[in-house]
């Protein structure tokens, strides 16, 4: 059905609003901003609608939500595009770092036992991080008292390393530590607190 001038215009300010918003803008920021221009009473709904079925061939489309609307890319176009992107090496705390280690090489684990090696308490945030970039997840539960979660390695932090296994990410961790600390006279870079743990700590081999 061919749009009326009025509506194409409309359409064509809605979508200058999008393109142009540097965040999702909300329903009444854009009937606001429309009736300015157009004081005849229109359809937003409508608008949108229309907008959307003009943008999927291009490769767009338009993400509604309690922010608000935004103008995205359509889910084939990012793949697409994800492939030129370089890859970036995600920057890690050395709490992060220190806590991955020590869960590749006696995984499963639970969250105590972490804190039981390193003589410190595990940070959220620190779990978290390795968490949302997939290198970590739980899986099932350690039959003891409280029932604590199990956590392990992903396949995922595997391939972000490019290594083969778990297996070899491990035997290399493993051959690491040893180098460590034969020649810092046996410290482990891993264990905190040695003195004032030492009788709470789960050795790391």
């Amino acid at each position: 059905m061919k749009q009326s001038k009025a509506a194409s215009s409309m359409q064509a300010q809605l979508m200058t609003l999008l393109i142009t918003a540097d965040e999702p803008l909300q329903p009444v920021v854009l009937r606001q901003h429309l009736a300015a221009s157009n004081p005849q009473p229109f359809d937003l709904d409508g608008l949108l609608i229309n907008l959307e079925a003009a943008l999927a061939p291009l490769g767009l489309r338009l993400k509604i939500n309690q922010a608000g609307v935004r103008l995205v890319l359509s889910p084939v176009q990012q793949a697409w595009l994800a492939q030129f992107e370089p890859q970036r090496t995600p920057k890690l705390s050395r709490a992060a770092l220190e806590i991955l280690a020590i869960l590749i090489v006696k995984q499963p684990i639970t969250r105590a036992e972490i804190e039981a090696i390193r003589g410190v308490q595990v940070s959220s945030s620190s779990l978290q991080q390795l968490k949302e970039l997939g290198w970590i997840d739980q899986q099932g539960q350690k039959q003891v008292p409280g029932l604590p979660y199990l956590w392990v390695s992903t396949d995922k932090l595997v391939q972000d390393l490019g290594l083969a296994s778990v297996q070899q990410l491990h035997d290399e961790l493993v051959a690491r530590l040893a180098e460590f600390k034969q020649d810092n006279n046996g410290l482990n870079p891993l264990e905190k607190n040695a003195a004032a743990t030492e009788s709470a700590k789960i050795p790391l081999q």
